[in-house]
């Protein structure tokens, strides 16, 4: 097992010298396995490493003895432990989904916090073989049944070609104690149907079933991974950013269909709302640009046109704008389409005085100018959009937040979305920055963002 380990940690290039790797500590078989084999492996490895726990309240003092077993582990091991409490119990639906953004939040506040270059996750080859067949049954592509990505921004999955069995089976050798989530049994889950119903009945068929599932996700993901460079350079040439955003029909039925899709459903996804589109939607609008001018389709969220030989979108219902921009900060970026005009600027925090980031009004936010980076996106808002507040560790849907501040539905398009390389929204321009970005001891350079209407 450390044999493995070690060398996806090498082939994937997760962990340097010198590193603060976080790892994520549930108290399960999978998480203790986890970090014993990095413990094992630190001096080798050059990193150093800290454990995160979070305890979502939702099994109440079991959850609360998961805690303080994690904290006794981590103190035995001599290292650093953060653990924090949320209290989702009040939750009837969705509480998976929401348990795993106030995680993974969580994560990547420490990870900011702590300065940690990586944080290591229990994921195994177990549930890399659920991953890729739930959405094989949902329905996907390439990308999706490329399962889980062994390295995803901060995130690395040590563990990601090494079975349950192996786990358990290390677990016991090393006499390593762990603690059970009798959720992971009950079968009100899809997920957990799939582990303990599907699987052991196709492996019947197949007892390598999980390898062979984990083998196809890794062919797909460098497929894709290449067919994503093949379509973003197609993207390039086909779009046009003025006088609106459009694509060149002709430039897109000239591709093989692959990357055809691809390219549009980057134009839709970056210009549009197409965020849940799926392949009958995409190739609606294939058989749309390559008949005649002139026609329109209604997809989820919004309308796209063929005009001129240019395929363009407009909003659903005509009351919000649909954009897209890239902004290079420091600088000053123009939304025509919102109405307002972003300025950024950074300040070194030593040269500061006080704290302005506390008085700072709602055209304004005060955020740790290395957690953004130096090019942000700016966008319309879309479906399901989710930010987490500034003081507050869940997240909350874009949508409501505007309802909260009594934002008349007309005008709530005028509220820009500014998003990070990462993919999480930094701020809701004019309403809220979020607490990844907050500034904190810590910050070294400050980001001053800034509304003018």
């Amino acid at each position: 097992m450390l044999d493995k380990v070690r060398e996806a940690i090498r082939r994937h290039g997760m962990v340097a010298r010198g590193d603060l790797v976080l790892v994520a500590v549930s108290g399960g078989p999978d998480s203790v396995a986890l970090l014993d084999v990095m413990h094992r492996l630190a001096p080798e490895l050059g990193c150093e490493l800290a454990v995160a726990h979070l305890d979502h309240g939702l099994r109440g003092e079991e959850s609360a003895a998961d805690a303080r077993f994690v904290a006794d582990l981590a103190d035995r091991l001599g290292l650093s432990a953060v653990i924090e409490r949320v209290d989702l119990s009040s939750l009837t639906a969705g509480v998976q989904e929401r348990a795993r953004e106030a995680r993974y939040a969580f994560f990547e506040r420490v990870a900011g916090r702590l300065q940690a270059a990586r944080v290591a996750t229990g994921h195994h080859a177990d549930d890399q073989a659920e991953t890729v067949l739930q959405r094989f049954l949902r329905g996907g592509g390439a990308e999706g049944l490329a399962g889980i990505p062994p390295v995803r921004g901060p995130f690395i999955r040590p563990l990601l070609w090494v079975s349950k069995e192996e786990i358990l089976a290390y677990c016991w050798e090393q006499g390593l104690v762990y603690r059970e989530d009798p959720s992971n049994l009950t079968r009100k889950y899809q997920r957990n149907v799939l582990r303990h119903d599907l699987l052991p009945r196709l492996k019947s068929y197949n007892p390598n079933l999980v390898e062979t599932l984990c083998n196809l996700a890794d062919i797909l993901r460098d497929e894709d991974t290449y067919l994503a460079e093949q379509a973003e350079e197609a993207y390039r040439q086909a779009f046009n950013a003025a006088p609106f955003p459009s694509l060149e029909a002709r430039a897109i039925t000239a591709l093989p269909a692959a990357l055809a899709r691809r390219t549009i459903r980057r134009f839709l996804q970056e210009v549009g709302r197409g965020a849940e589109l799926g392949y009958n939607h995409i190739e609606t609008v294939r058989e749309l640009i390559s008949g005649p001018s002139g026609r329109a389709a209604d997809l989820p969220g919004c309308r796209v046109r063929y005009d001129y030989g240019h395929l363009t979108v407009a909003e659903a219902d005509g009351t919000e704008p649909v954009y897209s921009y890239r902004w290079t900060i420091p600088g000053c970026l123009e939304l025509p389409e919102a109405g307002c005009r972003l300025e950024a600027e950074l300040c070194r925090r030593e040269d500061l005085a006080g704290e302005p980031w506390l008085t700072a009004g709602k055209d304004e936010a005060w955020l740790d100018a290395d957690r953004l980076g130096s090019v942000l996106k700016v966008r319309s808002r879309l479906p399901g959009d989710r930010l987490i507040p500034l003081g507050m560790q869940g997240s909350k849907k874009v949508s409501d937040l505007l309802v909260d501040q009594g934002i008349p539905a007309p005008e709530r398009g005028s509220y820009p979305i500014v998003e990070v390389t990462d993919g999480w929204i930094a701020w809701v321009a004019g309403i809220r920055p979020s607490e990844l970005a907050r500034i904190t001891p810590e910050t070294r350079l400050a980001a001053r963002l800034r509304l003018r209407r």
